[in-house]
């Protein structure tokens, strides 16, 4: 059984539940409990000696690689064991790149949106200490110095009074 199991690329356990239902008819078990089964039944039963049976590879991909055809009909013939397992591989690394695309998809979508947010954000906060001085009438205001003149003096913005009105913003409290 274990011969079979691995000249056919199946676990022991497919081929115990091949005999127990039936699908090889001519398998037959010695006096030591060894099995000896044919090679006609292994076939019968669906089952590939010589070669790895092929993989269930799940929706869309083709599962009888042995003899496949392209999109357009063109017969390509039978395919070798190493031939099909190339095509497998090639065909489970194109599913993981699919995979990958569309994971990278979503996170640059995401990014796009963080992106818009952090602009909205930069925007109003550019625009509200300008708009502030803006209605304050003017950034200049007049001031008396110690000899008691009259000078100009740039006036002071609320996020100058108080330090950076980011650093205010983001202050963590504590």
């Amino acid at each position: 059984m274990q011969q079979a199991a691995r000249e056919c690329g199946v676990s022991p356990a497919t081929i115990r539940r091949r005999l127990k239902d039936g699908s090889l008819p001519n398998a037959v078990q010695g006096a030591r409990g060894a099995w000896t089964i044919p090679v006609t039944d292994l076939i019968a039963a669906g089952l590939n000696p010589g070669q790895p049976s092929p993989p269930d590879h799940g929706q869309g991909v083709v599962t009888d690689l042995t003899h496949a055809e392209n999109d357009h009909g063109r017969d390509y013939g039978q395919r070798s064991s190493s031939q099909v397992k190339a095509l497998h591989d090639l065909e489970q690394k194109l599913l993981t790149e699919q995979r990958e695309v569309e994971h990278l998809r979503t996170h640059v979508s995401t990014l796009q949106n963080n992106l818009d947010d952090v602009r909205t954000a930069m925007r109003m906060l550019e625009a509200g200490p300008r708009d502030r001085a803006d209605r304050s009438g003017s950034d200049v205001t007049e001031h008396v110095d110690h000899n008691g003149m009259t000078v100009d003096k740039p006036a002071r913005s609320e996020s100058a009074a108080g330090g950076s009105f980011l650093r205010r913003l983001f202050r963590r409290s504590k």
